[in-house]
């Protein structure tokens, strides 16, 4: 017998929006299909990486302008 299960849909939330540079923002994961427990891979466009459910990261830019990274 086999059983096909679907795969996850990725997606997720974060807080602070908009925050300062060198402030933690907290990922929150909102998996959703698929059976759990899931795997984690994230890649903060910055060279860190983090393989937890909820991670917590710190952006830096350069100066007082914006930066933006794609998760």
């Amino acid at each position: 017998i086999v059983t096909a299960v679907p795969n996850p849909v990725a997606d997720f939330s974060f807080t602070p929006n908009n925050a300062c540079s060198g402030t933690n923002v907290v990922f929150t994961s909102n998996a959703s299909v698929g059976t759990p427990p899931y795997s984690y891979s994230w890649d903060f466009d910055d060279g860190a990486t983090s393989a937890n459910q909820n991670p917590v990261h710190a952006f830096s830019s350069l100066g007082c302008g914006t930066g933006t990274f794609s998760v």
